[in-house]
């Protein structure tokens, strides 16, 4: 029996491009004319709202973006209730994957996930920016400009620092816009973000409440997004976990769906099904097992035409062998984590084993951070430096170790991740992407944030069924042989530890 041919890929699918003149990346992509000039040039299949503030001024809306503070009010439903010059920190509110293009700048969601990257050409009166979420798309468009090369970085999954760093990208000449950053597109000037707003929250005290409720309205408000199926996206994982509660909490209609990644480790197979369960919500683990007649080679020459350098490792085999097909079918949104990491550290003891402190340190330290025989290769050198400098602005008062994990690990990893999805018919939204939930994240001590107490806090409020669950729990085998290293002590207490998980690897793989 023949399977199904695979859903073929379409390069810069969901994609935008902002510049003196239009682009067609394909036949049906449309356009809007700006007053000053520019002209935006969208993907059909990106959602575009055109939206007018307070005070006349047009702005365009690309991507989804709720509200975390109101319970069933849109973004778009209240944009005309804002003076132009109040909407940048209005969207310390928002949460999700978008882009808001104004009259003379555009600026990214929270974690930069919707990205943008940028391009000035010409000098003088010939000068021209161009603006785009895609380094390829825009490497294509304005290649009449001037050509540009790409950049040799040898990414590769798991291996120290696996993704392009920012501020560079693919290509050379072409820079990636930060989080909490603008981009006046006109004069081709970046800015820090005025959000006042997010500098308050961030110094108020830790409430688990408060960010439970931020969820959940949230939650309740992607309703308005008018997709008819919600999925969210299960592992054995704290975030996860945190989506699915808010997801419950809010009352709306969800299932739950784990993809069964040959990488992927037992326990987040054997978990979700047993939680969604427990809150009685539907749960499916995709499987696909791929074979010659998919083509592969073909899809992945495709997709990396679309990502131009940065998505590699297990979202990339994901949709290049098949196992988001179940995606494919417009109308369904993904409600994923990928952003409540940042409350927990999560860089700060790579860092620290790199001889790093509270101080923002010199770009080999950095680099030391993340070990690999290529990154001693000049253009890592010079992204940590450019990164580096970038970072002495203290605007928004971030540790600079938290600041890292906003601009490289969301700005950059996760933005090439959420690009490969971009590639699906269904929609990936991730639920924790808001300003005003990342103050609440940063709000709790050291300690606190390191054991991720304010989502563990929340899950109780929201829905306790799902607190009685393990997180991430350890294999059987690694308990034992901790618990036999604490007890013995002795010289031989690791070796015989080691072999022991060793000997059960063996059995489990036959």
């Amino acid at each position: 029996m023949s399977r199904r041919p695979l859903t073929p890929l379409r390069p810069h699918n969901k994609q935008f491009l902002l510049a003196r003149t239009a682009y067609q990346a394909h036949d049906d992509w449309v356009r809007f004319n700006l007053d000053n000039g520019f002209v935006l040039s969208c993907c059909p299949h990106l959602r575009v709202a055109e939206l007018t503030s307070q005070d006349g001024r047009t702005f365009y809306l690309l991507g989804h973006a709720v509200r975390t503070d109101r319970l069933g009010r849109s973004v778009e439903g209240d944009f005309h209730l804002h003076p132009a010059d109040a909407i940048e920190d209005w969207t310390t509110c928002w949460t999700g994957r978008w882009v808001l293009v104004g009259p003379t700048s555009c600026q990214p969601d929270a974690g930069a996930s919707l990205g943008i990257v940028h391009r000035r050409t010409g000098s003088g009166a010939d000068a021209q920016s161009w603006v785009s979420s895609s380094t390829a798309l825009l490497a294509e468009a304005s290649a009449a400009h001037g050509p540009v090369q790409p950049i040799a970085w040898g990414v590769r999954h798991a291996h120290g620092m696996d993704w392009v760093p920012a501020p560079f990208t693919g290509m050379a000449g072409i820079d990636r816009l930060a989080p909490l950053h603008r981009l006046d597109y006109v004069d081709g000037t970046v800015r820090p973000l005025a959000v006042p707003s997010f500098a308050n929250a961030v110094t108020e005290r830790p409430s688990a409440g408060g960010f439970a409720e931020r969820l959940r309205i949230a939650a309740q408000n992607t309703t308005l997004l008018d997709h008819p199926t919600t999925r969210v996206a299960l592992t054995a994982g704290l975030d996860t976990r945190t989506v699915l509660a808010a997801a419950v909490a809010s009352g709306i209609e969800v299932e739950t769906y784990t993809v069964a990644s040959p990488w992927v480790v037992q326990h987040d197979l054997v978990l979700p099904p047993q939680l969604s369960a427990q809150v009685l919500v539907p749960h499916h683990t995709v499987v696909h097992r791929p074979s010659a007649s998919d083509g592969i080679a073909a899809r992945v020459e495709t997709a990396q035409r679309h990502l131009a350098g940065n998505g590699a490792g297990g979202p990339l085999r994901n949709l290049t062998e098949g196992r988001l097909e179940f995606a494919q079918a417009p109308g369904t949104l993904f409600l994923v984590g990928a952003t409540f990491e940042i409350g927990r550290c999560f860089y700060w003891n790579r860092f620290a084993q790199a001889g790093a402190s509270a101080r923002l340190p010199d770009p080999d330290t950095i680099l030391r951070a993340f070990p690999d025989r290529e990154r001693s290769a000049a253009p890592w050198r010079e992204a940590a430096a450019r990164w580096v400098e970038t970072a002495r602005d203290q605007t928004h008062a971030l540790d600079w170790r938290d600041r890292f994990y906003l601009d490289q690990r969301l700005g950059s990893w996760l933005a090439g991740y959420q690009q490969v999805w971009d590639m699906v018919g269904g929609t990936s939204f991730p639920l924790g992407n808001g300003l005003a939930l990342f103050a609440h994240l940063l709000r709790p001590d050291t300690h606190q944030r390191r054991a991720g107490w304010l989502q563990r806090q929340a899950i109780h409020v929201l829905e306790p069924r799902l607190a009685r669950y393990p997180i991430n729990p350890l294999p059987r085998h690694v308990v034992l042989a901790r618990a036999m290293r604490e007890r013995l002590k002795g010289r031989w207490a690791d070796a015989i530890a080691e072999r022991l998980s060793a000997s059960v690897r063996r059995l489990r793989a036959g």
